[in-house]
């Protein structure tokens, strides 16, 4: 009993510490587009970005599907080659039917 109850109070800290995280991400990801974007207004150059997305397993036809993904877009305008953006894609959802726009499989920084 008592094993199970720490169990269920480390998830739940767990749970809080992954939003905490989430939160940081984005707003870092938010300073990172504002400086790139400060950077373009003060040189009048144009903001070169690549992007790069990674399956879990690796997409071929007939075979099996990528289940999840993760996609990253970088800045490469300035020496820090800063991350602007970032897709986790996740469709392990119980839910045949879920369109994952409100559940946790998706997750849009």
């Amino acid at each position: 009993m008592f094993s199970h109850l720490r169990l269920a109070i480390c998830i739940k800290d767990v749970n809080e510490m992954s939003n905490t995280i989430i939160s940081v991400n984005e707003s870092t990801l938010v300073e990172n587009q504002k400086f790139v974007s400060d950077v373009n207004l003060l040189t009048f150059k144009r903001i070169h970005v690549q992007t790069d997305t990674a399956y879990n397993h690796r997409p071929q036809s007939g075979g099996e599907s990528a289940t999840q993904s993760v996609a990253i877009v970088m800045e490469h305008s300035t020496s820090r080659k800063l991350p602007l953006c970032v897709s986790v894609e996740n469709k392990l959802c119980k839910k045949r039917t879920c369109q994952h726009l409100n559940c946790k499989k998706k997750v849009p920084y």
